[in-house]
């Protein structure tokens, strides 16, 4: 009897055990079905932004789909800036109705959404606010207190048609891409070029661009020093992709020169040889008009006692 009691004893323990480990698990399976992005749909109205707050967890990913609805301004359009995160929609108006906004919140703070593109309603569309806090609850796993990883990308410059050298000026193209290979449009890319000065090194900022629909930023160079250098293309990170770069070094030409201080543009050189005439000529014109001020008055003077003296 006691063994037969000691078995059920055992046999529900067991059971009880394995009743809470399945409570754990179906209790565990909401919160992985909850975690992922923050998907947020704001209206872009005849009387501003609805909602024109938001707030999201930080480390969260957050879709904005941002949508027109200005049937009093049917003309309108609206291209959606996030400069604090570097980004920048796509336009929308009465035919493109919405456009989505794809990001990573990995900088806590109050940050300004507003319109970029002028507009009937453009002075109402200047003060949406994303209020990016830790906690909360949405976003990711954990209220958001664990960033998900951003998505690979790389840039990619061509040896030849890349990189187009002509006198004094490099023509650069960078093609900033996903891990696929596809075009990332609307980012922010850097040029830098690497010089030593004072007899230190360091990078030298050449040039911001942003990426076009097939993602490429291009940059002017007119290098200064005939042994070429090396030269850096950055993307810092933005929305939902990682940071990334690609260098190259510059073939060194004798055309790779600094611009004398002698030399003008075309465009003045006829201006520059005629100034000195026509300074002088300035100045002589305030002498003679010193002089008949002069002139005037010593006239005055002369004429008041030939008065008096009648």
């Amino acid at each position: 009897m006691q063994t037969l009691l000691r078995r059920c004893a055992l046999a529900a323990t067991v059971l009880a055990v394995a009743v809470g480990a399945l409570w754990l698990v179906a209790g565990a399976t909401p919160a992985l079905a909850e975690d992922g992005p923050t998907k947020i749909t704001i209206k872009v109205t005849d009387s501003g932004f609805e909602p024109a707050s938001i707030d999201v967890p930080l480390n969260a990913t957050v879709e904005l789909t941002f949508v027109w609805d200005s049937p009093n301004h049917p003309l309108d359009e609206h291209i959606i800036v996030i400069p604090g995160y570097k980004l920048e929609s796509e336009k929308i108006d009465a035919q493109n109705k919405q456009t989505v906004v794809k990001f990573v919140a990995t900088k806590a703070g109050p940050f300004l959404f507003k319109c970029d593109f002028e507009c009937d309603t453009h002075d109402i569309l200047q003060h949406g606010n994303i209020n990016v806090t830790a906690g909360g609850a949405g976003g990711a796993a954990g209220g958001g207190s664990a960033a998900p990883a951003l998505q690979a990308s790389k840039l990619v410059i061509d040896p030849i048609k890349g990189i187009v050298v002509k006198g004094n000026t490099v023509n650069i193209a960078a093609a900033l891409q996903d891990k696929d290979g596809k075009p990332i449009a609307k980012a922010e890319v850097l040029f830098f070029a690497d010089r030593t000065f004072l007899g230190r090194q360091g990078e030298v900022p050449i040039a911001v661009a942003k990426t076009d629909t097939n993602g490429l930023a291009f940059a002017t160079y007119h290098p200064t020093n005939p042994d070429g250098g090396k030269i850096i293309a950055r993307f810092e990170g933005g929305g939902v992709y990682d940071k990334t770069e690609n260098a190259f070094n510059l073939a060194g030409s004798p055309q790779f020169q600094p611009i004398p201080q002698s030399a003008t543009d075309d465009s003045l050189r006829g201006m520059k040889s005629v100034a000195p005439y026509v300074f002088v000529a300035v100045i002589g014109g305030v002498w003679l008009a010193f002089a008949f001020m002069l002139y005037q008055a010593w006239g005055i003077s002369r004429v008041r006692p030939a008065e008096g003296s009648r």
